[in-house]
């Protein structure tokens, strides 16, 4: 199936972007952001996003912790045919400029949270060492991370109004 990514010079494989080198329904793409305030220690925002071409899978989740209580939201869609679109419902994720600024949006939804926040690295993103792990002769664990640190975002409530 053909997407806007398969006409981008980045192919790792004979094959359009929406397969991956192995059919283990497993296999996982993700997005994972926390965002904290570190000056208060109240508040903190975690957000991701999840592809699982081999179960043709999206989901995505925003988890806001604020003053001792927790509110979340959850998703999930049909990854195929828009494997090139990170949306699920009312959750969008989108790359401003690659590596260094995105805007998660959380639009009108049961939960109650709403957000619109833009993030802007401080720093080039740190490739961490890959994460090999096997037991008993089987892969349980092959990961590859980057990590980045950005000033803090201006965190709302799903009202608008700052949280503090």
């Amino acid at each position: 199936m053909l997407t806007a990514w398969d006409e981008l010079m980045c192919h790792q494989l004979p094959t359009t972007m929406d397969h991956v080198h192995t059919t283990n329904p497993e296999w996982t793409e993700r997005i994972y952001v926390s965002i904290y305030n570190v000056r208060d220690k109240n508040t903190m925002l975690g957000f991701g996003v999840g592809q699982y071409p081999n179960k043709n899978v999206q989901d995505g989740f925003v988890t806001v912790w604020h003053e001792g209580k927790q509110y979340n939201f959850r998703a999930s869609r049909t990854l195929r045919p828009r494997i090139d679109q990170m949306k699920i419902g009312p959750l969008s994720v989108a790359t401003i400029e690659g590596l260094r600024r995105f805007r998660i949006k959380l639009d009108d939804n049961p939960s109650t949270l709403r957000l619109d926040v833009e993030w802007t690295a401080s720093m080039n993103p740190h490739e961490e060492a890959h994460d090999l792990r096997e037991s008993g002769g089987k892969v349980v664990q092959d990961i590859s991370r980057f990590d980045q640190v950005g000033p803090p975002a201006a965190l709302c409530n799903s009202v608008g109004r700052p949280f503090r």
